[in-house]
């Protein structure tokens, strides 16, 4: 745990309704310090969630030019896997 754990079910429900809609996850210092997570949804037959991809890097990444970067590929890269497995990443919004 850090200074930014999510620790109350009225933040988790915000932090769980903005993943919804955003299409991915932002791991901002949660679990350690100095460290920062993207995850997004592989989706298979049917559009069911079957797992996910995450990528983590150095926090000092985020505060040098922003995420863009990283959120863009996590999205770009979900929706090839879920693509492949003959499903959709209908969270992409992303052109292949």
């Amino acid at each position: 745990m850090t200074e930014r754990t999510i620790t109350t079910p009225k933040l988790l429900k915000k932090e769980l309704a903005d993943v919804k809609k955003q299409g991915y996850a932002i791991d901002n210092e949660e679990i350690t310090r100095g460290i920062v997570c993207i995850a997004g949804p592989i989706f298979g037959f049917d559009q069911k969630l079957i797992g996910a991809v995450s990528i983590a890097f150095p926090a000092s990444l985020k505060h040098d030019r922003g995420l863009d970067p990283e959120i863009n590929a996590i999205k770009k890269y979900t929706a090839l896997i879920s693509e492949s497995l003959n499903g959709s990443n209908v969270a992409a919004g992303t052109k292949l």
